[in-house]
């Protein structure tokens, strides 16, 4: 056992061509000073982003920072002495056909990790800002 809570872990991933687009809009928002989540960069510059990211920034077989940075977090992941109980896809949680229902493995998943440990009394209480980030979103 890693730690008290900390052996057990639920993996929650982007796709990445979906995350890429995000990151770019993300990164357009942070140059021009704008509200976050606020505007898309134009289609000129997205298409200057991705052909750079695509095509290696004009050099054969280079990696660009971008993906570097997603291998990175994938595979430093599976080297952690954590038992990956659940592997979860961004786009599948805020799905309205399948989030319910992954929302309610994952809720599953915790009570089991944590009831054991700190008793059902206190699980709503850990759940609470969970919920509230599944509403947000």
């Amino acid at each position: 056992m890693v730690g008290r809570f900390h052996d057990k872990a639920i993996f929650l991933i982007r796709n990445p061509r979906h995350a890429l687009p995000s990151y770019f809009n993300h990164e357009y928002e942070v140059k021009y000073k704008l509200k976050r989540h606020s505007q898309q960069g134009s289609g000129e510059e997205w298409r200057k982003y991705r052909d750079r990211i695509f095509d290696g920034g004009g050099e054969q077989d280079q990696e660009q920072p971008e993906f570097l940075e997603w291998k990175k977090i994938i595979t430093e992941w599976h080297k952690q002495p954590f038992e990956i109980v659940l592997y979860i896809q961004y786009e599948e949680l805020i799905n309205n056909e399948t989030g319910p229902a992954l929302f309610n493995r994952v809720i599953n998943e915790i009570r089991q990790m944590v009831v054991p440990i700190i008793g059902s009394s206190m699980l709503l209480i850990l759940l609470i800002p969970l919920l509230l980030l599944v509403v947000v979103i």
